[in-house]
């Protein structure tokens, strides 16, 4: 049996401020394929990829 948890949180979002930092932290190499993965992105995850980069 499978038991979902569900948890109450509220979030404030604020913009920026020039003192603070750029980054977001903790930070993390990236993760290396498995085997039998592809090792670049498929046509509709670049797509997609391609629409929310930033301009």
């Amino acid at each position: 049996m499978r038991q979902a948890a569900w948890y109450d949180l509220q979030v404030r979002i604020y913009k920026v401020t020039d003192g603070e930092p750029t980054q977001t932290l903790p930070q993390f190499a990236p993760v290396k394929p498995l085997p039998g993965m592809d090792s670049k992105p498929r046509k509709w995850q670049a797509y997609f990829t391609e629409m929310f980069r930033k301009k």
